[in-house]
Parts: C-alpha cells; sequence; structure tokens
C-alpha cells in the first residue's frame, strides 16, 4: 500500500482499515500506534473499533521532508497481546515535493 500526500499538507488524513488474517482487527481498548522511519511514533484515533478502522491527522512537522518513508501499525491489546500491520512488508508514505515560488 502506497499512501501519497504533498509536503507540509496535513489534509487529508492517512485512514487504515486494519485486518487480522481475513477479518478487521477488533481495536476494543486497544492503543494504535503508527510508526514512521525517519519520522517517528505517532498516536492513532480509532473511529470505528470493531471494523478495524483508524486514522492519523497529519501535523506539519510529519511531512516537512519530502520522501519515501516506511510505516507499520502497533496495535496494543488490553493485556499483553501485540501485533503488527501489515504483518509482511510496509505501508509506503510518500511525500512530494512542494513548488516553491
Amino acid at each position: 500500500m502506497t499512501y501519497e500526500i504533498k509536503q507540509n499538507d496535513t489534509f487529508p488524513p492517512l485512514r487504515l482499515r486494519l485486518i487480522s488474517g481475513t477479518v478487521a482487527a477488533n481495536l476494543t481498548n486497544a492503543t494504535i500506534v503508527l510508526r514512521i522511519a525517519g519520522i517517528g511514533s505517532r498516536t492513532m484515533v480509532v473511529e470505528d473499533a470493531a471494523q478495524g478502522i483508524v486514522r492519523y491527522d497529519w501535523q506539519a512537522i510529519d511531512t516537512a521532508s519530502e520522501g519515501i518513508f516506511n510505516a507499520e501499525v502497533k496495535i496494543q491489546y488490553p493485556g499483553t497481546a501485540r501485533q503488527t500491520i501489515p504483518t509482511v512488508g510496509q505501508i509506503a508514505i510518500r511525500i512530494h515535493r512542494e513548488v516553491v515560488a
């Protein structure tokens, strides 16, 4: 999966449906963190726990640098269970260079 956004933009948010096996991950009472190499770890908002839908609202610092950044989502379920999505590979976040006048 590749998500594309323009440098210094903060909209639209990154929305993902997290799948565990072949079904949506049940995110009830879970903590969700988006980890982006070279940018950092960011807490995601759970929009629909039963359907596994999460959102991250970009901050200007997140999109300040152009390039392709690998990311993954870390789920911390209640108790000690943890899961990383995607299981294989990464999410590519491509930040396109902004035109400067």
